[in-house]
């Protein structure tokens, strides 16, 4: 972990909540898009239960530099 994201903790967090946005963002977009390839509808529990989490990462990535 520490070479992936660094050995700084005061960074650290901002990092892991950062990638954490970005996988689950590429999870959505991949839902969305085999929805539409597959001609069915977007599985909306699964979209509902990823959007708080990647507002919730955001709110932490960006909260965290306010002390």
């Amino acid at each position: 972990m520490g070479k992936l994201f660094g050995t700084k903790t005061e960074t650290t967090a901002i990092y892991i909540g950062f990638a954490l946005t970005v996988l689950l963002v590429m999870l959505l977009v991949a839902v969305i898009f085999w929805a539409r390839t597959d001609g069915g509808s977007a599985n909306m529990e699964l979209i509902n239960a990823i959007i708080p989490l990647i507002t919730l990462a955001i709110g932490y990535t960006f909260g965290k530099g306010v002390s």
